[in-house]
């Protein structure tokens, strides 16, 4: 009886402070952390900002990429382990865990109002880099229009508003980390 008193008498914690929690856990690597601080926001009925949500899609990502280094490493160390009457013209790395934090970025990006250009870059590249070759390509060409759009209107003089970043500066690193990716 005492302590619903108190629950119901406690302050509630405001976004920014989930938020600045979010930033902090993410800052010392905590993604796991940072995703529990996520929850606990939505079941308290508020609503996490996109500033925290980049952050998170950003360490999902780099944790789906360095997932699937290991995983092709592993995947090489058995196939050069194998003898020559067994071994097959390729290996097939198991990408079971990368691609889940892949997917997972994935699925958080999309659920963004405004997705910046370098954020789809980051999350197409971790897309690739776990084997989700067909969602890569989608972002790649969303990225495409986009730069093909930012052409016109350099060409026209018009103003347009790179604010979430440029398609045209972030294309070119964005094909060579594909390229890199189809080449291993």
């Amino acid at each position: 009886r005492a302590s619903a008193n108190i629950t119901s008498e406690a302050p509630m914690i405001q976004e920014g402070h989930y938020s600045a929690a979010i930033a902090g856990s993410l800052r010392r690597g905590k993604l796991f952390q940072a995703l529990k601080i996520l929850n606990a926001m939505k079941l308290h009925g508020l609503t996490p900002n996109d500033s925290s949500l980049r952050g998170i899609i950003l360490a999902y990502c780099k944790l789906a990429t360095d997932e699937a280094t290991h995983e092709y490493r592993l995947a090489r160390r058995e196939y050069a382990s194998k003898t020559s009457q067994t071994r097959g013209p390729l290996f097939k790395a198991n990408t079971d865990m990368s691609r889940s934090r892949a997917e997972a970025a994935l699925a958080m990006m999309q659920g963004l109002k405004v997705v910046p250009v370098r954020l789809q870059c980051v999350v197409a590249s971790a897309c690739a880099a776990t084997g989700m070759w067909d969602e890569a390509k989608e972002l790649l060409w969303k990225i495409h229009i986009a730069a093909v759009i930012e052409k016109r209107h350099e060409a026209t003089a018009e103003a347009i508003n790179v604010d979430q970043g440029s398609a045209l500066a972030e294309l070119p690193k964005l094909h060579r980390s594909l390229l890199k990716l189809c080449a291993r």
